[in-house]
């Protein structure tokens, strides 16, 4: 009996100390860096763990402007329902409404547009048969945005 018990004592000891060492330990402080956009310092609380910063979902849906919903047991990111194929989906950049060019590239291509880049001036000039219309873009993360006014305006027309 005494056996046993001994046994089942050290069983317990052994499987415990190897849990404890199983364990990652995480080192968790507040952000000390600051947080800049478009060069200017906006106040978030963040954390650092274990060298990454991490940003709360919310405050950063806030600062970038894109609308999170939190809704049966699900996180939604931008729109709720999934854009059509068709669909261009409009994003938000400092609360003035882009589309990506990439997104309407193969629209223009099928509806025999040309498209000519002047990237030393950011420009985009559109044509189709005796119509030619120009628009600046803007260049973010190795995307370009034109802005959705002068795509519905102006782009839209020459794809009918």
């Amino acid at each position: 009996m005494k056996k046993i018990l001994l046994g089942m004592i050290l069983g317990i000891f052994i499987s415990s100390t190897t849990l404890i060492f199983a364990a990652e330990v995480l080192k968790v402080t507040n952000n000390s860096f600051p947080i800049l956009k478009d060069g200017t310092e906006v106040k978030l609380s963040a954390k650092n763990i274990n060298g990454s910063t991490y940003l709360k979902l919310r405050d950063a849906s806030t600062l970038l402007n894109i609308p999170i919903t939190f809704e049966n047991k699900k996180i939604y990111i931008g729109s709720m329902t999934p854009v059509a194929d068709n669909e261009i989906k409009p994003f938000y950049i400092e609360k003035v409404k882009y589309v990506l060019f990439k997104d309407i590239e193969a629209q223009i291509t099928r509806a025999n547009i040309t498209c000519e880049l002047n990237e030393s001036e950011s420009t985009m000039i559109f044509s189709k048969n005796n119509t030619t219309v120009s628009t600046k873009y803007m260049l973010l993360m190795n995307n370009k945005y034109i802005i959705y006014d002068f795509y519905e305006k102006s782009i839209m027309p020459m794809l009918k």
